[in-house]
């Protein structure tokens, strides 16, 4: 985290209604610019639409990386009561809690004071653990009462939504029709317009290839892990 990130993560808390903080949270790869760039435009993204959806009071995720709560909110709702036996989830399992026990309102802060980074994972093994680590938390969303419907609602929206991407990719590998493309276009637009104003405001340099080969691998690699997340036996790093 930079010197100001203390300062930048607790100033929202002057208004009395903010009772949880969230922020960038950018992975870095000190081995490779190609995935150094990747990690960090597939992380900002992660953030961003948790961010902007936060913005409208839909409440979906956070990173532990950067986040900051209310002492006597997280007491009042009795801490991590009903998720202590889940590995993952000591981020957006209490921002979920917070908000439905107590009703505070949450801000995302999308400045570089508010940064965290932290290291990629180096190994294909390492990802997988991660990504898996991330996703195997699905299930607990519909057994616990304290998550929204909307949250309910949107998660298998997303799974489809990422699934048709799929399957426009493959009939474009197959046929080669540029129909297919032009559907994908769809996602992909929305996505820059989401994910560059980010990368505009925090002076962080843009990558088209890193922003190609993103918007194609990742709806495979959310489909994948969102089926085997909650099978796949992880380690904790």
């Amino acid at each position: 985290m930079s010197k100001n990130w203390i300062e930048s993560m607790v100033s929202p808390f002057e208004d009395g209604s903010v009772g949880f903080v969230s922020s960038l949270t950018p992975l870095i790869n000190k081995r490779s610019n190609i995935f150094n760039n990747l990690f960090m435009m597939d992380s900002i993204a992660q953030d961003i639409f948790s961010g902007y959806s936060i913005g409208k009071d839909l409440i979906l995720s956070c990173n532990a990386r950067s986040i900051a709560y209310r002492k006597s909110y997280f007491l009042e709702m009795k801490g991590y009561h009903q998720i202590k036996d889940i590995i993952s989830g000591d981020d957006d399992l209490v921002l979920h809690k917070i908000v439905h026990y107590i009703g505070c309102r949450v801000k995302f802060i999308s400045n570089k004071k508010s940064m965290v980074f932290s290291e990629s994972p180096n190994t294909l093994k390492e990802f997988i653990n991660q990504r898996s680590r991330y996703a195997s938390k699905g299930f607990h969303y519909y057994k616990l009462q304290f998550i929204s419907k909307e949250m309910k609602i949107i998660l298998p929206f997303l799974f489809l939504v990422n699934l048709i991407c799929c399957f426009l990719i493959m009939k474009f590998c197959k046929t080669g029709s540029p129909i297919y493309l032009i559907a994908l276009l769809f996602k992909i637009i929305p996505d820059y317009f989401m994910i560059n104003p980010i990368y505009l405001k925090n002076n962080l340099k843009w990558d088209w290839l890193s922003f190609i080969i993103l918007s194609t691998i990742h709806p495979i690699y959310i489909v994948i892990f969102a089926i085997i997340g909650p099978l796949y036996r992880y380690e904790w790093k």
